[in-house]
């Protein structure tokens, strides 16, 4: 796990849900998202993942209660 650029990935998250119109919870989940999706990266030069693994944890992440 690699903490590097983790609090630019949850600002960004939430930055970029408030932008398109969800509300603050969603747009707090959205940031939440995109760090875990960082967080489980190698370090900050890893190559991007592909789109299907962020869906896949965005599906996953909307079945958590």
């Amino acid at each position: 796990m690699d903490t590097t650029g983790c609090g630019v990935a949850i600002n960004t998250g939430v930055h970029y849900g408030v932008l398109m119109g969800c509300n603050i919870v969603r747009a707090g989940k959205l940031g939440s998202l995109l760090v875990t999706y960082k967080a489980t990266g190698y370090s900050t030069q890893y190559p991007s993942r592909n789109l299907k693994e962020l869906l896949d944890l965005e599906e996953n992440y909307k079945n958590l209660k």
